[in-house]
């Protein structure tokens, strides 16, 4: 359980022992070189993680009728600003650049950021901002 980042409180719950029983047995598990090969492999997360399916970290070719976000590509968001929904536009512009584009109070409100979600969010806080 220590091994999957659950809690002392909770371990000690679970297995009905004190909770300075937990914290002594997890301070002699501290040395990852000195497990067992069986633990290292749950430690490294070896036995319940299943690879990508392709590299994440090489830009792939879109092929044709597959539906992963390219370069180039633009998906819509709803966002809510003050209580009121908002379409906003997200392009991935090149490998660190999105923009995210959208009508608030009729007037257009475009802003760049480094990530998806933070061109989104950038834009709810730039819509925020001229709707005060």
């Amino acid at each position: 359980m220590w091994m999957a980042c659950h809690g002392q409180e909770e371990i000690a719950e679970r297995e009905s022992i004190g909770q300075k029983t937990v914290d002594d047995v997890t301070k002699s598990l501290s040395g990852f070189g000195n497990l067992a090969d069986s633990a290292k492999s749950l430690a490294s997360h070896a036995t319940d993680f299943d690879p990508p399916i392709y590299n994440i970290w090489k830009q792939q070719n879109k092929s044709e009728g597959s539906s992963h976000l390219g370069q180039g590509m633009k998906m819509e968001h709803i966002v809510r600003v003050w209580d009121k929904p908002r379409k906003v536009s997200v392009h991935w512009m090149s490998k660190s650049v999105w923009i995210a584009v959208g009508d608030f109070n009729g007037e257009r409100i475009e802003v760049k950021a480094r990530s998806e979600s933070a061109a989104v969010a950038h834009w709810r806080e730039a819509a925020q901002y001229r709707g005060h």
